[in-house]
């Protein structure tokens, strides 16, 4: 059970990670907001993308994790003696599975809502640009 908790550990550092990274995106388009010079606004473009990747990086690895913990969870039912189906380990086991796979499905849900609006709202700048003609 060490294992798997050290591994549960890891999981939620990367779901504090992308937490983190959802408040700075939130910021940043705070910002970008109220930037009124090219330049900032290309920075401020800059750092949403790279913030973006790697929350986008950093949700595959959490991914990627939890279905480690879930295959780890039906090896131990098969292996491992006093992890039975239905006994106390299990359900523990299985429990925290599903917890942080439920949490990493809300952080992946306001991020994409938080994506759809930096694309809305580039794509309503873009049409509400001055045109040269």
């Amino acid at each position: 059970m060490a294992q798997f908790f050290s591994e549960v550990g890891a999981v939620k550092s990367l779901h504090a990670r992308i937490g983190r990274a959802l408040k700075t995106l939130t910021a940043l388009h705070a910002e970008s907001k109220a930037a009124t010079r090219v330049d900032d606004m290309k920075q401020l473009r800059e750092r949403m993308q790279e913030e973006t990747d790697q929350t986008s990086q950093a949700a595959r690895e959490a991914k990627t994790r939890l279905e480690a913990l879930g295959t780890a969870n039906d090896e131990a039912n098969a292996n491992v003696e006093g992890c039975e189906p239905g006994s106390s380990h299990d359900r523990t086991r299985r429990s925290v599975t599903a917890s942080l796979t439920k949490r990493l499905k809300d952080l992946m849900g306001e991020f994409a809502e938080l994506r759809q609006t930096l694309q809305v709202r580039a794509c309503a700048a873009w049409l509400l640009r001055p045109l040269a003609l």
